[in-house]
């Protein structure tokens, strides 16, 4: 009797040791895992926008854009693969900064200026960059011509910060607003 006590013991703390092993790298694994992926990056941002900005001593100028989810790679992509990437499912990279990994994610963005006849035509490019395993919230950057900004944008599309750009010099006040999906 005494044996099949100390042998019932054991087989619980074995199958609780196992439990253990299995579930922890499990939960681990969970933590690790994007809870996110092109579906909500694109709700977040695709869409037309309305971009003002006013230049110090001047009027203020607006311009309206589609944006949509691009096709092309971001920069520093490997230009040759015996895989070919799937760039506009979005691309996940590790970046280590400062002795500890950061997960990202960034999907490149098409611009396509769509008013203010003065910037058809011109060099337009944009992309989203998360951070983290969880979409919280993204860095919105858009370039059109020499105006450029960077907004931080929420999965439901709304700005929360945004600063705007001509060349190095930031122009005060700006604003943006998506005006349809």
């Amino acid at each position: 009797m005494a044996v099949s006590k100390r042998f019932i013991r054991f087989v619980v703390v074995a199958v609780l040791g196992v439990g253990v092993l299995v579930l922890s790298p499990m939960l681990l694994f969970d933590q690790l895992a994007y809870h996110f992926g092109a579906d909500e990056l694109r709700s977040a941002v695709e869409g037309t926008w309305a971009w003002s900005v006013t230049p110090e001593g001047g009027p203020a100028e607006t311009v309206t854009f589609r944006l949509v989810q691009g096709h092309d790679a971001p920069l520093g992509h490997a230009a040759r693969s015996l895989v070919r990437s799937a760039d506009a499912c979005g691309n996940r990279s590790l970046v280590r900064t400062a002795g500890a990994c950061v997960d990202t994610t960034d999907m490149p963005l098409e611009v396509t200026v769509i008013a203010d006849g003065t910037r058809r035509g011109e060099a337009a490019r944009g992309g989203l960059m998360v951070a983290g395993t969880r979409f919280e919230s993204g860095w919105l950057t858009v370039q059109i011509g020499d105006l450029a900004l960077e907004a931080k944008v929420t999965p439901q599309g709304a700005v929360e910060f945004l600063e705007s750009r001509r060349g190095k010099l930031a122009l005060a006040p700006s604003t943006l607003v998506r005006i349809a999906r």
